[in-house]
């Protein structure tokens, strides 16, 4: 009798090693079984857990998630802007920007902005063809071949640029193109309030771009004066103000 408990207890020892062995070598508890073809399948005898089951997506719940995905897609797609602007830099006409009139504003209302235009790239004082400092904005047309000098400033082509809209009926510190900017006809300017040399000064030019030759008239002024513009002209203006008549 006792040979036979130890005959019994070596079998279920035995079992139990073979378990213990399939359980560490397979912990997720699958059993491979060969088909009857020679193809080996396998048999899940384990249990998953709830972390592990995946859910069932019904019809209804792909229509769901398709809405979703593309009421995201269209929130966070974005436009690009349609206006080409050009950073401070020296840009070479025809090759870096094409030619033409741009509107260039000022990157800061306490320190001046420089604009240059030269015909070549020597850096030269005799290369210059026109310069300005501003603290506003300003018109500059420039053509093929020349270069375009910004400092403290950025240029957008002229029919992309912004209209001028007056401020509380005023038109302040910068150069107009009128007929856009500021309709044609005769104005009443005044000296800025805070101007620091308590003179302002104005300019009428037949273009843009910025030579002497383009000035029709100018004048430093004190407190007041009048000046009559016409369609195609620009008006620039430092430490002035005109106020719309009601």
């Amino acid at each position: 009798m006792s040979l036979l408990k130890k005959w019994w207890f070596w079998v279920v020892s035995a079992v139990f090693l073979i378990i213990i062995i399939l359980t560490a070598t397979n912990p997720n508890g699958n059993v491979t079984q060969e088909n009857s073809d020679g193809t080996k399948r396998q048999t899940v005898t384990g249990t998953t857990s709830a972390a592990e089951t995946k859910p069932t997506v019904t019809a209804t719940d792909k229509n769901a998630l398709t809405t979703t995905s593309a009421a995201i897609t269209s929130e966070t797609t974005f436009e690009p802007s349609v206006v080409s602007s050009y950073r401070e830099g020296t840009y070479k006409v025809g090759t870096d920007m094409p030619p033409g009139e741009y509107k260039v504003f000022s990157g800061s209302k306490d320190l001046d902005a420089y604009i240059e235009v030269a015909k070549d790239s020597t850096a030269s004082i005799e290369s210059i063809i026109a310069n300005a400092l501003f603290r506003t904005f300003l018109y500059i047309t420039v053509e093929e071949g020349q270069y375009l000098k910004m400092r403290n400033c950025s240029a957008v082509p002229s029919e992309e640029a912004p209209v001028y809209t007056p401020v509380n009926g005023e038109y302040r510190e910068g150069m107009y193109k009128v007929g856009i900017d500021i309709p044609a006809g005769e104005y009443k300017v005044n000296v800025d309030e805070n101007a620091s040399l308590d003179v302002g000064y104005i300019e009428v030019s037949r273009d843009s771009t910025l030579t002497l030759n383009s000035i029709i008239a100018n004048e430093i002024f004190e407190n007041s004066t009048y000046i009559t513009v016409e369609e195609g002209q620009y008006l620039s203006m430092r430490d002035a103000v005109i106020k719309e008549e009601k």
